[in-house]
Order: structure tokens, then C-alpha cells, then sequence
């Protein structure tokens, strides 16, 4: 079929518009030659940078070009660096010109060990970016329990005002980045024309490989605010050099494809495919994210009827943007159903709260498989993410609740009533208080700072809360949570101003209500209720549920964190804050 209807995709392909703004792509720069020229001459004039001997042409972007990346928003190419080796990289960086006043606004190097972020085992020596303050409590340029401030120096320091340091346009330009590990020290060099930050550490960086005969530590890079342009590699990184040649699509992943889509005058193929995405694979194992307004679609038989379609889906462009003659194609079915009148669903497990706590939230990982009703009386199951669920707040004085699932149709809501049983958990608060109520208590330490865990059982949810004292200086002086196994490696760790880092962090759902004007001169006398939930699907979520002392309230959400089901427990950790329970 596909085959078939090929001509006729080719025909619509070619007038499909780009836009560049994807979170991880790959653009060859057509000044290529250009920048690997003045490169090779900046680094020999620039007696900061390491002497570059096989460089490897590595061209591609990372970041948006409209210096709207986010933190952990984009990434860079794994670079996997063997035990007694230098991993040598040149980029350019490049920081806005207008506005980017934002000290934190350049990039950071990761330094992990040899698991792709989100796999299992995933485990983070730190990170370092390129500025540098003479505040690291307040001003926090580096991070992780295996770097240590001690071992940096800049020859740039920066001094915010509310974060904001012109400064910052010193480290844009051409960038040489050095990592060495040895069997006795562990040193990174970041270095422009006009700024050197060192991190030189006089002892063996651990091995915190499961297998200790492997020795291989993972290296990428994460910009935020900014965005670069990578150059030269001495090391190969995984999926290969990206050369400055033009390379055809090979292949694609759609995803965002509804499962189906209720019959009404107002569908059409526009509506069906906004939310569609597709991974292009070029030669040479280039890949790159594009959203609809780049693809071409076609429905097959039609959409006039009820019934499975197939969507066909087609790109027809090179890595550089040319239009092609042979597109990637590929499909994926659907259902068209007639309209929802109808839900049945149930509240899995009980939810249960530990000590005092006044109430419990409800996730949608709770709610078992939700059935529905068609207008012609067929039945099917659609996705708990199509539902709104509300009422779902509950006071622990009362033994059961009732939340409200709804469902928008085509023409109305359909809505069902879930009963909740609410109960006290057989834990047990593990202390009184957390965190010295002067604010003087550091992040993470090895002693009152955190909370032991409490375990969540497969189809459960625990909610424990708190009172949070905080000096209202920082978003982060308030609870954060550690989501991770009994042998205490980490799923995820998310605080309660919507950011968090770990293997399971990257495909969360994130969502919250928080006026970021206000925030955190509001933490200090807040109530607040963190209710965790063992969806038994290998997904767990994080709920943060927050009454001011104000009386505003507020929320934010983790959901789809990946875990394993039969494994599940978590504790709070804070910082120049104090936790009371109850």
C-alpha cells in the first residue's frame, strides 16, 4: 500500500516548510571549512588551549537557535572516554547577544558513568559549567557527589545581581574542552580567548561502574540559554561524526499519533496530526526531531466513517533541508470512534498517608483501566492521559472520598464518580525534623538533612507532609524529593520548583500552577503534602500538593517517572530550610 500511494506523498512533500526548533538536532553549517580554520588557528595562537592532535570533524548543533533552550532541555552526542585518555572538543558557543545577561546562561559539562542517560544503573559523577562565582553556596556553577568546589578555579569571576552578570558575554566563541582521567588525578580545562576554568582533582576519580573491570566514564553537554555549534571531536562519539556532506533520510519514528479520534464535523487531518512528531534517521546515523508542519500526511481510506484508518506519514528532505527525490515513509494506525458516552473506571490500592498527615492526593497512575461507551454501544479502553481528574484532593480525617474522572467528547464532558479509600499507612514518620531551623543546613549532607525512605508498594501511593520553614532566598530552600531502590540508587530526584535530574527525570510529565514572581518569597510557613504513587506499570509519580501561609495553593507534578515496580521508595532532602512533620 505504502508503496503505492508513494507518488502521490512525493507530490505534497516537496512544498513543506522547516522549522528549526527542535530540542536535540544536528546542522551542518554550510561555513564549515571557515569555522575549522579559524579553530585551528585560534588554538594556536591561545596558549590557555591543550595542543589538538587527530581531530575528528564533528559537526552539529545543539540547543535552539533562538536561545530558547530550557535547562535539560538539549543535549549533546555521548562521548565515552577509556580510562588514562584525553577527550579533546571544540565548539563554538554562542550566548545572546541581547538579553543573555544571566550568569547561568552558557553550558555544562556532565560527567557520568558508562549508562546513556535514563538507563538502568544511570549514575552522575556531576557537573561543571563554565562560570564561576566567589558565592558556591549561593551561586552554584558546579555540582555532584564526585566534583568538589575546592579542585575549580576560573580566571573569571562572576558576580550576580539577581543572578544577572554581563560578564557572561566573555565566555561566548570558540570554546576547547580537555578531560583527562588518569589512574591518580581527574582534570577538566574549559578555555576561550578571554576565560580558563580549571578543575584539577590530585586523586583517582572512583569507579561507580557496576562492573569495575569497565573503566569508561561518558561525557556530553548541555547548554541553557545558549546554544553551540560543534566542531571537532578526538574521540568518535556513539552513532558517529556528523560530516559537513549532506546526508539523505533513511528512516523514521512517529510518534504522537492518537489512538483514536471521535467522528465529528470538525475533524480533519490537521487536527488529528498536531501533536505528531517524527525522528528522521539520515546516513550516517544522523537523527533529527520534527514536528507536523515538516511532515506529510495522508489517511487511508478515509475520514468519513468509523472504523481503523491507516495514517501515512512521509518526509522528503536531506539533513541539510534539500528537497529529495525518495521520501521516508512510514505508517501507523488508528481507530475512529464514534462519540464517549459513557466511562467506567476504579481507584487502584487504597491511599494511604504516613503520621498526621491532613491530606492525600489522587494520581492518574492510580486509576486502573478506564472503559468507554460508544453512542452505538460498543465498548473499548481509552488512555488514562485523555482524562481530566478532579476532586481529587482529600482530607485524612475522612476514611473514603470520591474523585471525578472526565472525559471531553466531540460535542459534551462525560464524567464518572471514583470512590477513594483512604487510610493510615503502618509507616511511621522517620524523624520530627529535618534541616536546622537557623537555614544553615548545606545540601545533602551525610547527616540531618535527610529523611530515612519510605517504601511504596506496586499499586500504591503514600503522602507524607510537612510544615517548611525556609529563609525564602531560593526557589531550591524548600523539600525535595528522592525517588530511588533499596540499594539506595537513584529513579529520579525532583524539587518543588519544577526541576529535578536522574534517569527517570527526562521523560517526566512536568506540570504546575506556580507563580515564579512569588514563589519563593512564599515557601517559609507553607503546608505541604508530597504524595508518591507506585502506578505497578513500571511508572511511578510525584505530587507536590502546597498551601501557602498566604492561603494560596499550589501544586506540581511529576508523572511517568520510570521505575521498577517491585522496587520502589523514597525520602525528602532539604536545604537552608527546616522540614517539621507531623
Amino acid at each position: 500500500m505504502l508503496g503505492a500511494i508513494s507518488a502521490m506523498v512525493l507530490a505534497s512533500a516537496m512544498f513543506v516548510s522547516c522549522e528549526e526548533d527542535d530540542l536535540y538536532k544536528v546542522n551542518a553549517p554550510a561555513d564549515l571549512q571557515n569555522r575549522i580554520d579559524e579553530a585551528a588557528a585560534n588554538a594556536a595562537t591561545n596558549d590557555k588551549a591543550p595542543e589538538l592532535t587527530n581531530m575528528l570533524e564533528d559537526v552539529y548543533t545543539i540547543g535552539n537557535t533562538d536561545y530558547s533552550s530550557g535547562w535539560w532541555s538539549s543535549w549533546s552526542k555521548y562521548y565515552v572516554i577509556p580510562d588514562d585518555t584525553t577527550w579533546n572538543a571544540v565548539f563554538n558557543l554562542h550566548i545572546n547577544p541581547d538579553d543573555a545577561t544571566k550568569y547561568y546562561q552558557n553550558f555544562a559539562l556532565v560527567v557520568t558513568n558508562d549508562v546513556p542517560r535514563g538507563g538502568d544503573g544511570y549514575i552522575e559523577y556531576g557537573a561543571i559549567r563554565y562560570d564561576a562565582t566567589g558565592d558556591s553556596a549561593a551561586y552554584n556553577s558546579l555540582w555532584g557527589t564526585h566534583l568538589y568546589f575546592k579542585f575549580a578555579e576560573s580566571t573569571l569571576s562572576f558576580n550576580p545581581v539577581d543572578n544577572v552578570d554581563k560578564e557572561i558575554q566573555q565566555l561566548g566563541g570558540k570554546v576547547t574542552l580537555s578531560v583527562t582521567r588518569t589512574s591518580n588525578s581527574f582534570s577538566i580545562t574549559m578555555a576561550n580567548a578571554n576565560v580558563t576554568k580549571t578543575y584539577k582533582c590530585p586523586y583517582a576519580l572512583a569507579n561507580i561502574n557496576a562492573d569495575q573491570a569497565n573503566k569508561n566514564i561518558r561525557c556530553f553537554l548541555v547548554p541553557e540559554g545558549s546554544y553551540i555549534d560543534f566542531m571537532q571531536t578526538n574521540i568518535e562519539p556513539e552513532g558517529g561524526c556528523t560530516s559537513a556532506s549532506d546526508k539523505m533520510p533513511v528512516k523514521m519514528v512517529v510518534s504522537g499519533v492518537p489512538q483514536f479520534v471521535e467522528i465529528s464535523s470538525e475533524m480533519s487531518i490537521d487536527t488529528i496530526v498536531k501533536n505528531v512528531e517524527a525522528v528522521i534517521e539520515f546516513e550516517e546515523g544522523v537523527t533529527s526531531k520534527v514536528k507536523a508542519e515538516e511532515l506529510t500526511f495522508m489517511a487511508i481510506p478515509d475520514l468519513e466513517n468509523v472504523g481503523k484508518k491507516i495514517l501515512v506519514v512521509s518526509y522528503a528532505k536531506s539533513f541539510k533541508g534539500e528537497a529529495v527525490s525518495t521520501p521516508v515513509m512510514t505508517s501507523v494506525e488508528f481507530d475512529v470512534v464514534n462519540p464517549v458516552v459513557k466511562l467506567e473506571a476504579s481507584v487502584a490500592g487504597k491511599m494511604y498517608y504516613i503520621g498526621g498527615a491532613k491530606f492525600v492526593t489522587l494520581t492518574p497512575g492510580q486509576i486502573s483501566e478506564i472503559k468507554a461507551t460508544y453512542s452505538d454501544g460498543t465498548v473499548g479502553v481509552i488512555p488514562v492521559s485523555l482524562c481530566s481528574l478532579t476532586d481529587n484532593v482529600f482530607s485524612t480525617k475522612n476514611a473514603t472520598g470520591e474523585a471525578t474522572l472526565s472525559y471531553n467528547n466531540a460535542n459534551s464532558v462525560v464524567s464518572v464518580k471514583l470512590p477513594v479509600e483512604i487510610a493510615a499507612s503502618s509507616l511511621a514518620p522517620q524523624a520530627t525534623q529535618v534541616g536546622a531551623t537557623d537555614f544553615s543546613t548545606g545540601w545533602w549532607l551525610p547527616e540531618g538533612t535527610t529523611t530515612a525512605d519510605w517504601v511504596v508498594a506496586p499499586g500504591t501511593s503514600q503522602t507524607v507532609s510537612m510544615k517548611v520553614g525556609s529563609d525564602n532566598l531560593e526557589s531550591w530552600h524548600s523539600p525535595c524529593t528522592i525517588l530511588r531502590k533499596a540499594d539506595m540508587n537513584e529513579y529520579a530526584v525532583v524539587r518543588m520548583d519544577n526541576w529535578g535530574w536522574g534517569g527517570s527525570y527526562d521523560a517526566a510529565v512536568k506540570t504546575s500552577n506556580w507563580d515564579w514572581d512569588t514563589f519563593k518569597s512564599n515557601i517559609d510557613g507553607s503546608e505541604v503534602a508530597i504524595t508518591v504513587s507506585n502506578n505497578g506499570d513500571g511508572t511511578a509519580d510525584i505530587r507536590y500538593y502546597v498551601v501557602y501561609a498566604n492561603g494560596e495553593v499550589h501544586f506540581q507534578y511529576y508523572d511517568n517517572l520510570a521505575v521498577d515496580a517491585n522496587d520502589v521508595q523514597f525520602g525528602i532532602v532539604t536545604e537552608e530550610s527546616y522540614l517539621i512533620f507531623d
